[in-house]
């Protein structure tokens, strides 16, 4: 069995959401550092903008269920 499969399930669901939202905040550094604004401008300003609705619809739904899970996992 698992070295984690003792341990009470709400406390892995917040350390799973904790973990979420750590890898977000680190993924914010990704268009600074690979630099996306040059990159991007290339394209025509729709595929811009599209790009960057998709990149912030992603990151709120990863936010959403990294606070969801640190949040409500005793319920």
């Amino acid at each position: 069995m698992a070295w984690f499969s003792n341990l009470p399930l709400p406390l892995v669901i917040q350390c799973v959401g904790a973990l979420q939202i750590s890898i977000l905040m680190a993924s914010a550094l990704v268009p600074g550092q690979l630099n996306w604004k040059e990159s991007l401008a290339a394209l025509p300003k729709l595929l811009r903008q599209m790009y960057w609705v998709y990149g912030v619809y992603t990151a709120l739904a990863i936010l959403t269920l990294g606070l969801f899970s640190l949040l409500a996992a005793d319920d």
